[in-house]
């Protein structure tokens, strides 16, 4: 499932954390102000380098994708993109603990120092998002963390119908015992248990606000970085 650790989720999940404060719905004058400072050169630069540490040498790679087509067979798709993830945080925060690794809030803490370590990187950044509307990294952080998570959503919502329609498939075959048919369909479902719980919270409005700009959401940049790594998802 590529869009899993597409960059704009990967980098957007590192650089914003999810405040414990309800948050005004999106207009699209948010939105737009995202892609904007996605489509800015300097962020596209500042992205090469936040992303520098997180090429995975062939043997890294190779080790990744057992982990990954193991996991694929277990637990799901879901699942998978996990393990994936963490290959590539861990080799950009090699110190950190597994556990800070695994949430959104631990990544946001690691990124977020190590861009307000480089004075160059935090102003440079800085100067990228105050030059379309933001006033400064944290706010477009909020609204950008607020617009990848009803931009999942709707990815999720797709996702879901595609594993529910392949589950009415599975319950009919006859190349499957019933046995088998139980573990595949409990791993379906427990692939759709962990997309609903990456997305909760997630307005209505704010996925008929983002539903339009799917498609330049998706465009590379500093939102979107995880796509310059080896993750292949």
């Amino acid at each position: 499932m590529k869009y899993l650790m597409k960059p704009l989720f990967l980098i957007v999940a590192l650089l914003s954390v999810w405040s414990s404060q309800a948050m005004a719905s999106l207009s699209e004058a948010d939105v737009q102000r995202v892609i904007d400072v996605q489509r800015d050169p300097a962020g596209k630069e500042l992205t090469a380098q936040i992303m520098d540490d997180a090429v995975l040498s062939n043997e890294e790679k190779a080790a990744m994708w057992e982990d990954v087509r193991r996991v694929m067979k277990s637990d799901g798709p879901a699942a998978a993109s996990a393990v994936a993830q963490t290959y590539v945080f861990r080799k950009m925060f090699p110190e950190a603990e597994p556990e800070q690794l695994a949430t959104l809030e631990g990544r946001h803490e690691l990124v977020i120092d190590r861009i307000r370590s480089d004075n160059e990187m935090n102003s440079a950044f800085t100067d990228v998002v105050q030059g379309h509307g933001f006033s400064d990294l944290d706010e477009w952080g909020e609204v950008a963390l607020q617009v990848t998570k009803a931009t999942h959503a709707l990815k999720f919502e797709a996702y879901e119908r595609e594993i529910n329609a392949s589950i009415e498939q599975i319950r009919n075959s006859p190349q499957m015992n019933e046995e088998q048919i139980a573990q595949v369909i409990a791993a379906q479902n427990a692939s759709i248990a962990q997309l609903r719980e990456q997305t909760e919270g997630v307005s209505e409005a704010d996925k008929r606000v983002v539903a339009p700009f799917m498609e330049e959401l998706s465009e590379k940049s500093i939102l979107n970085a995880s796509e310059s790594s080896d993750s292949g998802f």
